[in-house]
């Protein structure tokens, strides 16, 4: 009995570390299929934010709006440490192309950046490396690929670059 218990707490324990220094792994794989994806970015020295949005969820489309005004400000900005700029990339998890396409073209216009991750459901989507869940709203990354924040709220994004930034 003691052997199985010692057995479920150290299995508790490798899940719980693998998921904290998975971060730069998770990075990785979003960045080469960011790459693939759109090889004309260069993460190099940026930040990297991402927005996880629907088309049928209105409190992550306007989450979406937020961090596109934001980034327009902030994406030729210096940031702390000396880091040039921002990259924003918007994941949709819609698995409707065509309400992806009519929300993406109403919320953030003719913006290049932005990717419909039609498998959201499966795990070989995007968002499955990132361990998404369902409440998962944005994350941001700096450019050693380590996790900055996350859900961050439509009211703190502005004021979260504004920490990020130097003037």
């Amino acid at each position: 009995m003691f052997i199985k218990i010692k057995n479920i707490y150290l299995a508790v324990i490798l899940l719980i570390s693998g998921s904290l220094f998975s971060q730069n792994s998770d990075y990785s794989k979003i960045a080469s299929k960011i790459q693939s994806e759109f090889p004309e970015i260069n993460l190099t020295n940026k930040i990297l934010i991402i927005s996880v949005w629907s088309s049928s969820d209105v409190s992550s489309r306007d989450m979406n709006k937020e961090f596109l005004r934001t980034y327009k400000m902030y994406q030729y900005a210096r940031l702390s440490g000396g880091l040039k700029g921002v990259v924003f990339i918007s994941i949709s998890s819609d698995t409707d192309k065509l309400n992806y396409e009519i929300a993406l073209k109403k919320d953030l216009g003719d913006y290049p950046y932005s990717i419909c991750d039609l498998k959201a459901l499966e795990t070989t989507s995007i968002l499955s490396y990132i361990n998404i869940d369902n409440s998962l709203k944005n994350l941001v990354f700096n450019s050693n690929g380590e996790l900055i924040t996350k859900d961050i709220s439509t009211d703190n994004i502005f004021i979260t670059f504004n920490k990020l930034t130097t003037r």
